[in-house]
């Protein structure tokens, strides 16, 4: 059993996290909508379709700032919930990775919830954070300043042999 003690969870991570924060199937739903609109656009205009072409570009356009704020709005809706739960936004937590989940143990507010091995689809790792994701889209980040050698040993070999089909991603 592996212990992670007083990982957090705060603004500069979710930022460090904020790729992964929006699900692959709305970013590719945004993009095709972007390049179909920005496609059409100039089609439009280059058979003389001055109006209506400006208009799919400037569609086109919006779209592409919705791509991108909308990170943003994920990691403040994250912060804001932890705010509303837990009276700050950073939280601290316990992760306990046990024989069927891993368990987090919230220390602002001594909640404790699970979420089972089977459930997580992706394991992101850079040089400063693992991130676990759901197939529901929670996640779990943790700071690899917070583990030793062995403890990630550990870490890794866990989500080896307890999450079979998970994919991973190193940046």
């Amino acid at each position: 059993m592996l212990v992670i003690k007083k990982n957090k969870l705060n603004e500069e991570l979710l930022i460090s996290f904020r790729k992964y924060l929006v699900s692959g199937k709305t970013k590719r739903i945004l993009l095709t909508v972007m390049g179909l609109t920005l496609g059409s656009g100039v089609i439009l205009l280059l058979i003389k379709q001055m109006l209506l072409g400006a208009a799919f570009i400037s569609f086109g356009i919006i779209t592409f700032f919705i791509y991108f704020s909308i990170g943003n709005r994920v990691i403040n809706l994250n912060l804001n919930r932890m705010e509303e739960v837990n009276g700050v936004r950073e939280i601290s937590m316990d992760l306990i990775f046990g024989e069927d989940g891993i368990s987090i143990v919230n220390l602002n507010n001594s909640g404790v919830t699970t979420l089972n091995y089977n459930s997580f689809t992706t394991l992101v790792e850079n040089d400063i954070l693992y991130g676990l994701i759901t197939t529901s889209e929670q996640f779990i980040i943790i700071e690899k300043g917070l583990l030793n050698e062995l403890e990630r040993e550990q870490f890794n070999a866990i989500i080896k042999e307890k999450c079979a089909n998970i994919k991973l991603i190193r940046e």
